[in-house]
């Protein structure tokens, strides 16, 4: 079984890193941000997926959409706008939100700081819940 209690240096920019490293769903090459991954299958052998997304100002985590998970989100750092289900949200430190499986989601990093997002999915791995990008 995997060490059920592990240490992350949560500033070390290199730890983070882009969603096409850390995970095997095909993502789309204009989705921005950096990830890093603290619990998962892969690393805990845990059914659900939590992690850090980070956006630097002016990124953006492009609307997407999960058939078969839902995700949270609970807002650390910075300021953004969260859309759930095509309504925008202000968001800042403090703000939790949640897309139920298969609503779409994003959100925009409107400040001039870096966001910092907990998130969580109900699935092992990002790849388990599906992926789907919404056109435009």
């Amino acid at each position: 079984m995997p060490d059920p209690v592990r240490q992350f240096n949560l500033d070390d920019d290199s730890a983070y890193l882009p969603f096409a490293e850390t995970s095997a769903a095909p993502i789309d090459p204009r989705d921005e941000g950096r990830n890093l991954e603290l619990v998962s299958g892969r690393l805990t052998g845990a059914g659900l997926n939590v992690g850090v997304l980070r956006l630097d100002p002016g990124e953006h985590h492009i609307p997407h959409r999960h058939p078969r998970g839902s995700e949270f989100y609970v807002f650390l750092r910075g300021r953004a706008i969260v859309s759930i289900g095509g309504e925008d949200h202000p968001a800042r430190r403090g703000t939790v939100a949640f897309a139920p499986a298969g609503t779409t989601h994003a959100i925009r990093n409107v400040g001039d700081e870096r966001v910092e997002v907990l998130y969580g999915l109900d699935a092992a791995e990002y790849e388990d819940v599906g992926l789907v990008y919404e056109e435009g």
